[in-house]
């Protein structure tokens, strides 16, 4: 596939971003910047559970938890009830609250589907 028509299919939004990523890697080829393919590679493929994550795919959600309260004879049942972390430390709090997404973009694809 020409350059030029690579080029025209991101402008114009026409594939996907699976395909954009691959295409991209095809380019890399020519510049011999492996920190930038290896970047590309990891938004393909996933991040390894031992590498640093950008900040954009860092993301916000809310802990749920579930639990008994009561005796085994008399006891209420709550299940996914937002969990708040009180007066934990915000430092830890981020470590509930935050989460890096590793896996790879068609995978993220599949799962928002």
């Amino acid at each position: 596939m020409a350059k030029s028509q690579i080029i025209k299919d991101f402008a114009n939004n026409t594939v996907d971003l699976q395909t954009a990523l691959k295409r991209v890697k095809v380019l890399l080829q020519e510049f011999d910047d492996e920190k930038l393919l290896e970047w590309v590679n990891y938004e393909i493929e996933g991040y390894p559970s031992d590498d640093k994550v950008p900040e954009y795919r860092r993301i916000l959600g809310q802990p749920f938890c579930s639990y008994i309260k009561g005796s085994m004879a008399n006891h209420l049942k709550y299940t996914n009830v937002p969990l708040s972390l009180g007066n934990m430390p915000e430092e830890h709090k981020k470590e509930f609250y935050y989460m890096y997404i590793k896996q790879g973009i068609e995978t993220l694809k599949i799962l928002l589907n």
